[in-house]
């Protein structure tokens, strides 16, 4: 059971989260609030918690702040930040200072879903289409094994291969599912499966793997 505070300074949208995230066995939300020092207040009286989802810009302490001081007080919770706030230094920010995951607002319901249990199992995340421009603007000049070479060497199916093109190019779970026809939890096992045989430890890392061998169409 993911235990979950649920931070936003907009009622509203912590409503809509929580009805949402309230469907699945899995997750306890434990408390709400609208503010960073909010959340502090309440952890300081009860840290049993694995999880922090938390807009970026509330009310009070801005997300870096808040990322400090977790850090400090409450390590061992996994921050994942929620917002609409779309700048990579922004995001390379909170999470160079710990955070497990950085997602848009516009992200879907699955996607979030999937985001929550990856960092639950120890991973990271970053929204799709985040880490694919992050990725694109870092380059590599590196020599690489020819793409051939390298699908040969995954063994990909052409199922995979083409969940892969579609994650790089930003689709989610959703979009993907209707493109391809297929159900959102088959897609899940293909996106865990990417993950698997790239050895990738989160989806910065299969995206990143993803153009630096050229296997982008």
């Amino acid at each position: 059971m993911m235990r979950i505070i649920l931070a936003d300074d907009h009622k509203v949208v912590r409503n809509g989260i929580r009805l949402l995230l309230e469907t699945q066995p899995d997750i306890n939300i434990v408390a709400e609030a609208e503010s960073g020092e909010e959340v502090l207040a309440l952890l300081n009286n009860n840290s049993e918690v694995d999880i922090l989802l938390t807009d970026m810009n509330m009310n009070g302490i801005g997300g870096p702040e808040l990322m400090r001081a977790m850090n400090t007080s409450f390590p061992h919770i996994k921050v994942v930040f929620l917002s609409m706030i779309d700048s990579d230094q922004e995001v390379k920010e909170v999470m160079s200072l710990g955070a497990k995951a950085y997602m848009l607002k516009n992200a879907d319901y699955d996607e979030l879903l999937f985001a929550l249990s990856h960092v639950g199992k120890g991973g990271q995340y970053l929204s799709s289409e985040i880490s694919v421009r992050m990725l694109q603007s870092l380059g590599n000049k590196q020599v690489k094994p020819q793409p051939e070479e390298v699908l040969r060497d995954l063994d990909l199916s052409s199922r995979e291969y083409d969940v892969l093109q579609l994650l790089v190019n930003g689709f989610t779970t959703k979009d993907i599912a209707e493109k391809l026809f297929i159900s959102k939890r088959t897609v899940e096992g293909h996106r865990q499966k990417l993950l698997d045989k790239t050895t990738s430890k989160n989806y910065v890392e299969l995206i990143r793997f993803a153009i630096n061998h050229q296997l982008i169409d």
